[in-house]
């Protein structure tokens, strides 16, 4: 099953260079997912592009444009796969800023939060107290009807949610970046993509 996966943009000498953390080649092998990296300079982005993946995966890095991010291609090119996949059934996994798009694309405002950069965070998931990393200065402690959340920080920020209707999920955690690797995100990845 192939995997499509966005990549963090970073600007040097001028120049924009798409960049992928090599977490990701062993986090989607362990999945059992052949995967295809996404570059943000992609024009031919349709139906027809996106009809050979069984799965999108937003990946993180690059804050938003509403969360003062500085990639307006990388906004553009991802609410457009957004919009077509979740039009296709295609089925979504927002990881981190991937997360915070799921969440703006529901109307959700994000806010400037702190105490979340930290290798090691509890987090309450599913009713379970657990741990794992966190990296992101926006969030929110509100939601939208349309969304569950299964996940929140002791302090009320939304870490995890779930589309009621589709197949999508954002989770504000990298489960590429956990070593060991967690059977649970493992689970949560193949559960999301399988048709």
């Amino acid at each position: 099953m192939k995997i499509g996966i966005t990549q963090r943009v970073i600007y040097k000498n001028g120049n924009s260079i798409d960049m992928l953390d090599v977490g990701w080649d062993i986090f989607l092998k362990k999945c059992g997912f052949e995967y295809e990296v996404i570059s943000n300079k992609e024009k031919s982005i349709s139906s027809n592009y996106l009809r050979k993946f069984k799965g999108i995966i937003f990946s993180g890095g690059n804050s938003l444009l509403s969360c003062n991010g500085d990639s307006e291609e990388r906004d553009k090119l991802e609410k457009k796969i957004y919009k077509l996949a979740t039009n296709m059934q295609i089925p979504i996994i927002g990881v981190c800023r991937g997360m915070q798009l799921i969440q703006e694309m529901h109307g959700i405002k994000l806010s400037r939060i702190f105490g979340h950069v930290k290798k090691k965070q509890r987090l309450i998931i599913n009713n379970k107290t657990t741990i794992t990393n966190s990296y992101h200065n926006y969030g929110t402690k509100k939601n939208v009807k349309n969304l569950v959340v299964f996940a929140k920080a002791f302090d009320g920020v939304i870490k995890g949610i779930l589309s009621k209707k589709k197949k999508i999920v954002g989770i504000m955690w990298h489960p590429e970046r956990n070593d060991p690797l967690r059977p649970y995100d493992i689970n949560l990845f193949k559960k999301i993509c399988s048709k």
